[in-house]
């Protein structure tokens, strides 16, 4: 026999049980919707360490195609996913934008959104809590959407009366200070954008240069989990699954297309040093804002 047939990783179909460590992993509830769901769609999937991470994503965009799931259960999945974050992550959030602002003693600043999407839901609730906060009443806040395509809905945030919104595809490698013309105070966030970009932590740095704050709301991984075929897989999954209820148009995109769904994840071991880091471990999966001056 051939040596490098017998070396040569296999594709492997893992019973239901073997992914129950990696639903745990993720602090899941056996009752949550995304549990039953991710136990359906895991054993359709199949690992193998030797292929990188774009045929994982077809894998699942593949497996997603064949799983029974209602339009009722990808809207369930998605309000249980936005009320988790609502819950635990706004109200910190919010407070380390106003804070952000306050500190940086401008009269003026703006906040580029990486990564808008349709409706900017979240960038309301966070542009209110600065509209409310009395020691910023003086302080002109902008916001800039970005996004690689006019994603936007009719009553998008980034539609509203003096809010920016810019597309930039993804092969543009933008210098995202360029977007400021004006003397405000520079920050950006991005909220689980940026393991979208796939690019590297590094090249994401330098295109992040002139920026003072940089604001991810991410899920890091680290580089040992990620290396781990069967984390990295249920580590996909899981977002393939929980884009197919929060942005459905996307993944249907993506389901022709696997290259339009792109996964880097942040590694706890790239976090730069002396970023402020704020754990929601009640957040699936692991969820921190990390705040940094690139």
């Amino acid at each position: 026999m051939n040596e490098s047939a017998q070396t040569e990783p296999k594709e492997l179909l893992l019973p239901e049980r073997k992914w129950g460590d990696a639903i745990s992993e993720m602090g899941l509830r056996p009752d949550d919707i995304r549990t039953k769901k991710l136990q359906a769609f895991l054993p359709h999937i199949p690992v193998n360490s030797g292929m990188p991470v774009p045929w994982t994503v077809a894998q699942c965009l593949k497996a997603l195609n064949h799983l029974e799931i209602t339009d009722d259960e990808k809207k369930l999945i998605a309000e249980t996913v936005t009320a988790e974050a609502d819950a635990e992550i706004l109200e910190p959030y919010g407070t380390l934008l106003t804070s952000l602002i306050r500190e940086g003693g401008r009269r003026a600043a703006t906040i580029i959104s990486l990564g808008c999407g349709g409706e900017g839901r979240m960038e309301r609730v966070l542009a209110d809590r600065i509209r409310k906060d009395k020691d910023l009443a003086s302080v002109d806040v902008k916001w800039i959407g970005l996004e690689t395509s006019d994603k936007r809905t009719d009553t998008s945030f980034f539609r509203d009366a003096g809010n920016e919104f810019v597309v930039k595809r993804p092969m543009d490698n933008p210098h995202y200070a360029d977007l400021i013309s004006d003397n405000s105070l520079k920050l950006m966030i991005a909220n689980f954008s940026y393991h979208h970009l796939g690019r590297g932590f590094t090249n994401f740095l330098a295109q992040c240069k002139g920026l003072e704050r940089v604001v991810l709301l991410e899920q890091p991984v680290t580089r040992k989990q990620w290396e781990d075929p069967v984390h990295r897989t249920a580590k996909i999954a899981y977002d393939v699954l929980m884009n197919a209820g929060l942005d459905p148009e996307w993944i249907a995109q993506a389901s022709n297309n696997p290259d339009l769904f792109k996964v880097s994840y942040l590694l706890e071991e790239e976090i730069p040093k002396g970023s402020d880091v704020t754990r929601f471990p009640k957040v699936v999966p692991g969820c921190a804002l990390i705040d940094f001056k690139p």
